[in-house]
């Protein structure tokens, strides 16, 4: 992946992380991402949104096309899915939703998610191929190595 757009998504996730995703170099680099990549209009799903999954209705104002890729992190199972990202942790299958619908349906998403997670950006894998910069629900306790399966 170029350096620089690793650089802007953990800018980025550091900011949303934080609670402080309005400060200005965060701001500038989140809009550097969505220029380039479009993000507003992706979802990583690696839980119960995904096809098939218990909430996959959720989604349903949000019509488009889904694949499969991969992000780097660690999932775990507690009363829901789980997953931290993780830069340089093993790779994690999710499906990945591209719809046009999606931006107007994110205050309903997030409030649908809840305090116990947060949407941040990652990087969507397909092989060793960057093929998105999409938006995904991170657990806001982390998830360790040690609980990830």
């Amino acid at each position: 992946m170029p350096f620089d757009v690793l650089q802007l998504v953990l800018e980025v996730t550091a900011a949303r992380r934080a609670g402080r995703s309005d400060a200005s170099a965060a701001k500038a680099a989140e809009l550097e991402l969505e220029r380039r990549f479009a993000c507003a209009a992706w979802l990583a799903s690696y839980g119960s949104l995904a096809p098939g999954g218990r909430n996959h209705g959720e989604l349903a104002r949000c019509p488009g096309t889904w694949w499969q890729g991969t992000v780097t992190g660690f999932r775990a199972e507690r009363q829901w899915p789980v997953f931290t990202f993780a830069e340089r942790g093993p790779h994690v299958p999710v499906w990945l939703l591209h719809s046009r619908e999606l931006p107007a349906q994110w205050p309903a998403l997030d409030a649908f998610e809840g305090d116990e997670y947060r949407r941040i950006l990652v990087p969507v894998w397909q092989g060793d191929q960057l093929f998105a910069v999409a938006n995904l629900y991170e657990a806001v306790i982390p998830v360790t190595a040690a609980e990830a399966r």
